[in-house]
């Protein structure tokens, strides 16, 4: 695996009632199954996300 570097991107956020702009990045994880027997695959999906 290689490490990814996300965008920078602005955005407007609030806290508190206060709305400031700043500096975020977005990521998104998506975990999956994989399971095979020799040749025949048993299992491949999706399962889950993270964001």
């Amino acid at each position: 695996m290689q490490r990814l570097f996300p965008h920078v991107s602005h955005t407007f956020l609030m806290r508190e009632g206060i709305c400031y702009k700043d500096d975020t990045i977005s990521e998104l994880g998506v975990y999956v199954v994989y399971l095979r027997n020799n040749k025949k695959v048993i299992l491949n999906d999706q399962c889950g996300y993270l964001m």
